[in-house]
């Protein structure tokens, strides 16, 4: 008999199949992944984005004090933008007026000596009539003029040292920068609801996961008391409440805002996990040993992120009307106070003197609710497709 080949009596060496990992993805996961699949959504978010780091961009711009005047002369009150710098002034009979008249006289001589044109002048005196002549019965006088023009003529001619860089948006009644006021104040403003709503999450989040696993334990049913009893009362009469007893600075705000908001997100967190308590994913978790705390952080925080972010968004711009709301029923008197309601309240008095200011705030304001409800709205409609 032919030799079997030896080859062929080895036994058959099988390939284990490698074993593929699972990739496992949170509902977080999914729900980002679902949120940017939809050119809508990317819309909302890229615009939101874009109206806030415009405001990043704008503050290194910010050159001057948002609170203080460029300059001890009263003549940088009140400057028009520096793109528009023509303006036309009523001035009762007195020092000033005599002030600027003078430094008109001075500038045109010395300019006539030096065969040049002079830097300042008054392009029309309601005080002088058709012929040339002063008109003394005249109680209020209306001047045209470069307000610009007169502090160069004030350095020239008087020895004055003020600094005339561009001011872009002009000063306040106050001498103070417009475009620093602004954008200071926005920002100031964005950053303390910012923090205050994260905040807010955290202690929700918190108090409520404490009340779900605690329920039957008295200390549980005291926090759901007081919760209950901030959400009966709406959270502007809290502000004001709180902003009585502590103040009105941008610290003693933010305090206040962490003291009321976080009833919102708590009952909000309080009612998810209810829902969520006996779905099969938290039993699961609970029977592989995790504690209270470990299924909290590591399952339901993730699984109610979503709707604890659109409430974020949704209560940002309430926050914005409350925190303005404080300027205009007289909360916050104090001109130094770098609010966003302040601001608003200033631009409106100056409406007939720098329609610009109130044209800034307005339309940044305007655009960043915007871009905040088209957020909401995307977040909303990913998170539940109904809506």
């Amino acid at each position: 008999m032919d030799k079997i080949n030896s080859q062929l009596l080895k036994p058959v060496k099988r390939k284990e199949p490698t074993a593929q990992a699972v990739r496992q993805t949170t509902s977080l996961k999914l729900y980002w992944k679902k949120f940017f699949s939809k050119k809508t959504n990317i819309f909302a978010f890229v615009f939101f984005l874009a109206i806030f780091l415009s405001l990043i961009i704008a503050l290194f711009f910010v050159k001057n004090s948002a609170t203080k005047s460029v300059s001890d002369s009263i003549f940088v009150n009140n400057l028009p933008s520096y793109y528009n710098q023509i303006v036309t002034r009523s001035f009762d009979k007195g020092e000033t007026l005599n002030f600027i008249r003078k430094l008109g006289e001075l500038e045109k001589a010395r300019a006539s000596e030096l065969g040049i044109s002079p830097i300042f002048e008054i392009y029309f005196d309601s005080a002088y009539d058709t012929s040339g002549q002063i008109n003394i019965t005249t109680d209020i006088v209306i001047l045209q003029y470069n307000p610009y023009k007169l502090l160069e003529a004030m350095n020239i001619n008087l020895g004055s040292k003020i600094e005339i860089p561009q001011y872009i948006l002009g000063t306040n009644q106050n001498g103070v920068d417009i475009y620093s006021r602004s954008i200071l104040s926005i920002f100031t403003t964005i950053i303390i609801i910012t923090i205050s709503l994260f905040g807010n999450i955290l202690i929700g989040f918190i108090l409520a996961s404490l009340y779900s696993f605690n329920k039957r334990k008295w200390w549980s049913k005291i926090i759901d008391v007081i919760a209950s009893i901030i959400n009966s009362v709406p959270t502007i009469i809290w502000i004001f409440i709180f902003t009585i007893l502590f103040g009105t600075k941008p610290w003693q705000i933010l305090i206040s805002f962490l003291l009321v908001s976080w009833a919102s997100f708590y009952e909000l967190t309080k009612n998810e996990i209810e829902e969520v308590s006996k779905t099969e994913f938290i039993i699961a978790a609970k029977a592989i040993g995790l504690n209270n705390f470990q299924v909290a952080k590591r399952h339901l925080f993730t699984y109610i992120l979503p709707s604890l972010l659109i409430l974020f968004v949704d209560m940002f711009t309430m926050d914005i009307l409350i925190i303005s709301s404080l300027a205009f029923l007289e909360f916050i008197n104090e001109t130094n106070n770098l609010n966003i309601g302040m601001v608003i309240k200033e631009s409106i008095s100056m409406i007939s003197l720098n329609i610009s200011y109130l044209i800034v705030i307005c339309v940044y304001i305007s655009l960043f609710s915007i871009s905040l409800k088209l957020l909401s709205n995307s977040l909303s409609s990913t998170f539940n497709p109904k809506i």
